[in-house]
């Protein structure tokens, strides 16, 4: 599975299978979201759930269930867990601003969807 867009389909796959109704969104930021990583570049991931949701707990879990994922890929995979209702109401923190960039005035529109 080298190619980004096959790792992005494969993480959705698990994603989806875990988390089922809770997986809100999954979406990719920064330069993958940009469309210009280069081979060394990782995978940046924002997993937005239902809530309740405890982040660490969260950060585990998707660390457990996209290791085979990572395993396969070419590139590091570094996924983050918000809550919905974070996300919706804008009130998430810049997710590590490397390459992350805001490029409207709706804060959200630095991520694309994995689909």
């Amino acid at each position: 599975m080298g190619t980004v867009q096959a790792t992005l389909a494969r993480c959705r796959e698990v994603l989806a299978r875990h988390y089922g109704s809770r997986l809100g969104k999954a979406m990719r930021y920064g330069s993958a979201a940009r469309g210009s990583p280069s081979p060394e570049s990782d995978l940046d991931l924002l997993v937005v759930l239902e809530d309740p949701v405890d982040v660490v707990a969260e950060a585990r879990r998707l660390a457990d269930r996209l290791h085979p994922v990572q395993l396969e890929s070419e590139h590091y995979i570094s996924a983050k867990a918000a809550s919905a209702e974070e996300y919706e109401a804008g009130r998430l923190q810049r997710p590590a601003r490397r390459g992350a960039r805001v490029t409207g005035a709706d804060r959200r529109e630095r991520y694309t969807s994995l689909r």
